[in-house]
């Protein structure tokens, strides 16, 4: 397998030598950088990952074979084998995952301990539903008996606190409680309607801007009750 050398000399004797002890070979592999990022769902992350091999004795190890395999977070790699350079340096670089949470890298050289790159794939908005306060009435210029409750979901369908949530009046005139709100551990926010003065149909629009563009808005469809409408002058 070409590992072997002989030697021979006049007396007889005959030497031999293993040459993956005498050659250069790999002997320790370490991440280098790129290790620890973070990023949306589906991204490629912004630095490489950057692995590092060395010979027996310390040195930069050119020309080894390294391969890069996923092992978990569902991501893809651009390359999964390559050569070190005259650095010792191999490198590929990570396309997250979908769902949120760590993703991981598994590198490996020989027959040498593995080394494992990890990183993790941000949860983001991206489904906005109502929870409560729909289709109520009311009499005109009479608060609501419930609060407007929206909630806001990530990618694996699992509650996303810290989203920024507006409400805002889009027809019958009301008044709202509060125009923006952040979402809570269970990944709701809520604000309070005040009907409008005129009978008909209250609209509050939601929205979640700036964090998630698939997060649609959705509107709140609420109407004084017909007592509430003004009665007659009396002659």
């Amino acid at each position: 397998d070409g590992s072997t050398f002989a030697s021979g000399s006049a007396d007889g004797t005959v030497l031999v030598w293993d040459l993956r002890r005498v050659l250069p070979h790999p002997r320790s592999l370490t991440r280098q950088s790129g290790n620890n990022q973070e990023g949306p769902p589906n991204t490629q992350l912004a630095r490489p990952l950057v692995i590092l091999v060395k010979d027996q004795d310390g040195n930069l190890l050119e020309g080894a074979e390294v391969t890069f395999a996923v092992t978990g977070g569902g991501g893809s790699l651009s390359v999964e084998t390559a050569t070190t350079d005259e650095g010792g340096r191999a490198a590929t670089t990570l396309t997250l995952g979908q769902a949120p949470g760590p993703n991981t890298v598994e590198v490996t050289v020989g027959n040498l301990e593995p080394v494992i790159f990890t990183a993790r794939t941000q949860s983001i908005p991206t489904t906005l539903g109502i929870v409560g306060g729909d289709g109520q009435q009311g009499a005109s210029g009479a608060a609501l008996d419930e609060p407007l409750v929206v909630s806001v979901l990530d990618q694996a369908g699992s509650p996303y606190a810290g989203a920024t949530v507006t409400f805002a009046v889009a027809a019958g005139g009301g008044t709202i409680s509060v125009t923006r709100a952040t979402t809570d551990s269970q990944g709701q926010a809520t604000t309070a309607l005040t009907l409008g003065r005129t009978p008909g149909a209250n609209r509050v629009e939601v929205t979640v801007s700036g964090l998630a563009p698939v997060a649609t808005s959705k509107s709140l469809g609420l109407r004084p009750s017909s007592r509430s409408r003004t009665p007659p002058p009396t002659r």
